[in-house]
Formats: C-alpha cells, structure tokens, sequence
C-alpha cells in the first residue's frame, strides 16, 4: 500500500492521508512526526496497523469531547456512545478493523483531564427532571451507572405542579373515580402516597 498523498485540514488541526485503493481517513499532525510518514511512501502491515489505530484514537477522543460539551455524561452512557461511533467510524473510513481497548483508552483520557464528573451529570440530570419522584429519579440515575440517594424531603409541590400543569381541579378532585386514578397514577411514578393525598388535599381546598 503507497501512502499518496498528505493533505492539511482547514486551519491544520488535522491531516487527512490518502491511500492507494481510494482509503482515506484523518490523523493528527504529532501522529505524522512520530510514526514518520511522507508522501509517497510505501506502508506494510505493522505501520499500517499503527496509523489506523492513531486515527481511530484521534476520532474516538474527538467525538467524546464533542458528546462533553454537549452536556454531562456518565462513563456508561460515554461507553456506549464510543462503541456505536467506532463501528460508524469502520464504515465510514473502510478501517480494516476497530479496536475495542480504545474505548478503555479514550475513557482513561477522559478521566484523567477529570472530564467525567459524576456530579455534574445528577445536577444536569436533576434539572432537566424536575417533577419526577425521588424514587424514579434514582432509578434512571441507577440506570445511567451512578448510585443516587435524594435526600429525604416532601415531595409535595413537586406533585402540585404536575396536578396544575394537568389543569386538574377541586371539581374533579371531589369526584372519587378521577381522584382514585390520579393518585395511582402519581404513586406508580414513586411518590409517596402520603405527599400525594397531601398534594390533592391541599389542591382540593384551594378556592
């Protein structure tokens, strides 16, 4: 395989190497210096393996960061996001394979630059579910790979912004068979039964 050609990106942060056989993919330029590479040179195996390793690095950290910036995300979510990306990544560039430790890699880099913050991720995802329960909140959180335990506290406001936002009334309230569904329905979302019927007592008696 002849390495033909090697071309800057716009504004040089990446190179792109062009192949014999119409292969192409991107590369940074401190890959280039280490692994010796010119126009023109002819590529064996053993060097061929190493540079679609670094390129798939480079791509790997690349997207991560991106993902990063977009919002907080767990190790588990990042893992996940990095596994379908380097399968993309396979077909895209016609990588002759994908190596599942740079996965491992890239994450260790994230963690390193302390780029996966646990914290940041329960704040983010606290905001962004403000009216669920705290029992479904640890679940999902749970899910994402992260032992949660919300502090113990009512949950009673929380449950009437969802009555108001639901544009639920005294009048229905005062009818049993809408009350009973309403109340099952915000016990099967987690909260407490008893900061549900305080919830709808108070909501009741509002004139």
């Amino acid at each position: 395989m002849i390495l033909e050609k090697i071309k800057p990106s716009f504004g040089g942060k990446q190179f792109f190497l062009y192949f014999s056989g119409g292969i192409f993919f991107p590369i940074l330029p401190d890959d280039i210096v280490v692994l010796k590479l010119f126009s023109g040179q002819e590529i064996g195996d053993e060097l061929y393996q190493k540079i679609v390793a670094s390129s798939q690095s480079f791509l790997l950290k690349s997207y991560a960061l991106r993902q990063l910036a977009i919002s907080p995300k767990t190790e588990k979510i990042l893992r996940s996001k990095l596994k379908i990306k380097l399968q993309q990544l396979l077909q895209k560039h016609r990588y002759p394979s994908a190596d599942p430790s740079l996965i491992d890699e890239t994450i260790t880099y994230l963690q390193e630059r302390h780029l996966i913050n646990h914290q940041q991720f329960i704040d983010y995802f606290l905001r962004r579910h403000p009216n669920k329960s705290r029992r479904h909140l640890q679940s999902l959180l749970q899910r994402q790979g992260i032992k949660y335990l919300a502090p113990p506290q009512s949950e009673v406001d929380t449950i009437k912004k969802i009555l108001q936002r639901k544009n639920v009334t005294p009048s229905l309230l005062s009818q049993y068979p809408a009350r009973t569904r309403l109340v099952a329905s915000l016990v099967r979302k987690g909260f407490s039964l008893t900061d549900v019927k305080n919830a709808i007592d108070e909501i009741s008696t509002t004139v």
